[in-house]
């Protein structure tokens, strides 16, 4: 199909115009329809009106002469191409013709034959510089909506010869950092990360293709993570002119991929805690069993204090090990009426032992202080981590001192914080002589995960741990420090109404007493058998023990018509406690079980519920708890059998 070309002729010579029109007549592999006008007023105004693919322009024309002619034409069409017609030959003009815009310059007379070739040359110069145009526009677009940061390095020159506007987002520096120093993406890479990703630039220079991920530091001092790749585009000859970097701020990803991980550690750390809880509330369970046992019997003075502070710490320990297993479960424990007085004062202890020696430990608190409602092993957990931290605080020795306060808030104080409420409050402050903190750091010491120490050191969770339980207390916390004069850290909770609290060594009230009733303990601790036998004797029970479920099986099969109550542990090897139960019903629907666990698990609570046990005795129990839930068991059997015989 043959191309048809507009042509418009601006010429005011006939001659020179008849010449033209002839030359493009005869000319092969286009067709040329010519509009001819002899003044640039009307070129303009054809350009204006009708369509023209090429432009033939003299620049002597009745009412304009020279390049003012071109630039005015030029003006009014720019996107048409212009091929100048003179009569001159003269190189100046045609260098400054071509500069300005022209397309070609040619003389008239010299080869009017070659007109058809320079149209078509000329057209599908301007047609490419569109589409040169079009596609850099394009290549712009998307490199300046992209998620990454691009730039272009010629490996001959050295130089950045493009850099796209996100580099300064993610880099946090002007794009003409990087154009006037090529090495100014990597100077910034964090010092840990930046030897090794500078080995890796040869690798990249060559060309085949890299990736490396690595840490930048932004002028505001923050850390982003960066991925960056590496490409090569190469020239007609295979050689690589110039290197694609493209980089991705991988920050966000990161931290959700950390706290994956941290989540799956979680998970793991409770899986273990819950092993080791159950084996620590079996260890527990007769140390607690036996100080009850031992107190009743004790007279009052000495011994029994020193019997009542074993319990104390078994029944702390036991405390721990359940806030363990909530922690790891992110469930909360159970609250009640806290004396802050008696966290301090075994805080204070423990710090004696085992804080550097060139810190002194100071307590103060109030000798009147009102109690709190909480849960003591949090609030145990607060305390731990405000003075592990002004321990870390103080590297050189000092002051470290924990007071404690009643104080009212009303209208006037309440400023001192957005989510204080008026009322009544304990304020437990943990103040330190240290170092104190720096004010572009202070308002972020909360945020999880952020710390100050060096790897190994510390996770960033305690201080976002602490404002997480005050909060959930009903409390908050304030924090005021200077550089070189120390921190003082200061927790409100809401005090609770006066509730009287129990002496230290209180003989616990009577148990109550058994009727001679045969009871089966089935338990594979053999500590637990024996002070659950030894208790249920004491108090008027008989007793017959079993090692696990198999055993207990054959026990009651000889004693059936004897036992009245089935106590069995959850956990137990060659038959487990949900087993048993199983097993009994067949032998005895009627039979009564209570069951003893070390692990509170949902599942095997419901498989309990389903074979009519509702009774779970967690372990570590108390002597009067286990008496109690005994008891309470055995009274609804004699209440079942006498309405039975009644009704007969």
């Amino acid at each position: 199909m043959v191309q048809t070309i507009h042509v418009l002729l601006v010429e005011d010579s006939p001659t020179d115009a008849l010449l033209a029109r002839e030359e493009l007549a005869t000319a092969s592999g286009a067709k040329f329809i010519v509009a001819h006008v002899e003044e640039l007023r009307e070129a303009v105004r054809q350009l204006a009106t009708n369509p023209f693919d090429v432009v033939l322009l003299d620049l002597g024309l009745p009412d304009s002469d020279g390049l003012g002619t071109f630039t005015a034409l030029h003006r009014a069409a720019r996107d048409v191409p212009v091929i100048i017609l003179s009569g001159r030959n003269d190189e100046q003009m045609a260098v400054t013709a071509v500069h300005a815009g022209a397309q070609d310059y040619l003389v008239k007379g010299d080869d009017n034959t070659g007109l058809a070739r320079a149209i078509r040359y000329a057209i599908e110069r301007v047609r490419a510089q569109a589409a040169l145009k079009e596609s850099d526009a394009r290549f712009h677009q998307v490199v300046e909506n992209i998620h990454e940061a691009l730039w272009m390095f010629e490996p001959a020159t050295q130089q950045v010869v493009y850099v796209s506007p996100r580099y300064e987002e993610i880099w946090g520096r002007p794009e003409s950092s990087l154009l006037e120093s090529p090495q100014a993406w990597l100077d910034s890479i964090q010092v840990d990360d930046r030897e090794r990703v500078r080995q890796a630039v040869p690798t990249m220079e060559l060309g085949l293709g890299h990736s490396e991920t690595y840490r930048i530091v932004r002028p505001d001092g923050t850390l982003r993570w960066i991925r960056h790749r590496s490409f090569a585009a190469r020239d007609d000859t295979g050689n690589v002119g110039r290197l694609i970097m493209v980089a991705e701020d991988t920050t966000e990803r990161k931290k959700l991929e950390d706290q994956f991980l941290r989540t799956q550690r979680m998970e793991a750390i409770g899986t273990l805690a819950g092993g080791v809880a159950h084996d620590l509330n079996n260890i527990l369970t007769p140390v607690l069993v036996t100080a009850d046992l031992l107190i009743a019997r004790a007279s009052p003075g000495r011994d029994r204090d020193l019997i009542a502070m074993m319990a104390q710490g078994a029944q702390r320990a036991a405390d721990t090990v359940k806030q363990l297993v909530l922690f790891s479960r992110g469930a909360e424990g159970q609250r009640g009426p806290v004396q802050l007085r008696h966290l301090i004062k075994e805080m204070a202890g423990i710090m004696r032992e085992t804080f550097p020696r060139e810190i002194t430990i100071a307590e103060q608190p109030e000798p009147d202080l009102w109690p709190v409602t909480a849960d003591a092993t949090q609030l145990h957990q607060v305390l731990m981590n405000l003075c592990v931290n002004a321990r870390d605080a103080l590297p050189n020795g000092g002051t470290l001192t924990i007071t404690a306060v009643n104080l009212q808030l009303g209208a006037h104080e309440l400023r001192i914080h957005p989510d204080a409420r008026p009322g009544r409050y304990t304020v437990l402050t943990v103040a330190d002589t240290g170092e104190g903190i720096s004010p572009k750091i202070i308002n972020r010491i909360f945020d999880p995960f952020f710390t100050t120490k060096e790897v190994g050191r510390g996770s960033g969770l305690g201080l976002s741990t602490v404002i997480g339980i005050m909060r959930s207390h009903g409390g908050f916390i304030t924090v005021s420090s200077e550089p070189g004069r120390g921190s003082v850290f200061s927790g409100y909770l809401p005090a609770a109404d006066e509730v009287p609290l129990s002496p230290l060594g209180q003989t616990p009230a009577s148990a109550p007493l058994g009727r001679g009733e045969l009871i089966l303990i089935v338990d594979d601790e053999i500590a637990i058998r024996e002070t659950t036998r030894e208790i249920l004797k004491e108090h008027h029970y008989r007793v017959l023990c079993a090692k696990d479920g198999r055993a207990a099986l054959d026990v009651f099969l000889k004693e059936r018509d004897e036992i009245r109550l089935v106590v069995t542990d959850v956990m137990m090897p060659v038959m487990n406690g949900i087993a048993l139960v199983r097993a009994l019903r067949v032998l005895d629907p009627d039979v009564k079980v209570i069951a003893m666990s070390g692990l509170d698990d949902d599942g095997k609570r419901e498989e309990l519920a389903a074979l009519g046990v509702a009774e779970i005795i967690m372990k570590p129990f108390k002597r009067a708890q286990f008496l109690e839930a005994v008891r309470s068991k055995l009274n609804a059997l004699h209440w079942e059998r006498n309405s039975s015989v009644a009704t007969r």
